[in-house]
């Protein structure tokens, strides 16, 4: 689960994600980390006192039994979506064992957007690029997060 923090400069809001960390949502507490460096959330964090407040946009997020029955939105143009389930393997193996059938004969034409947490995230996207030969035009790449 992560957060949106907004943070003021430069005469408009500008937004920094962050995993929330040791959420409690019965004690209706939970922490974030900021990395101290020379920016906007650094800046508002070594300056943070106890009950200060900071404007933040909250992802609603629900528990699925199962990803495979959620709606998936691909534009007008046909799609061909597959699902790759988890099935209890690291899910950079799973995705590179399934990938090369997936892309199909001629894998620099499949747009991929690999997007999980930002180590899986890297290894998925060298693999695409080296190993498969897409095209940086081809692979949209994010890492969300990183474990703890």
């Amino acid at each position: 689960m992560w957060v949106r923090a907004w943070f003021g400069g430069g005469g408009r809001p500008h937004q920094r994600a962050y995993t929330l960390v040791d959420p409690d949502p019965a004690a209706g507490t939970f922490a974030f980390q900021f990395v101290l460096h020379d920016g906007l959330a650094s800046r508002w964090a070594l300056g943070a006192r106890p009950r200060d407040t900071l404007e933040a946009t909250v992802r609603f997020e629900t528990q699925h039994p199962s990803d495979a029955g959620l709606p998936v939105r691909a534009g007008a143009a046909p799609r061909d979506v597959r699902r790759v389930p988890r099935g209890g393997t690291a899910p950079a193996d799973r995705v590179r064992a399934e990938l090369p059938e997936l892309l199909g004969p001629d894998p620099a034409s499949a747009y991929v957007w690999p997007a999980c947490d930002t180590a899986t995230t890297r290894a998925l996207t060298a693999y695409l690029r080296k190993d498969l030969g897409l095209p940086k035009q081809r692979v949209h790449a994010l890492g969300y997060w990183r474990p703890a």
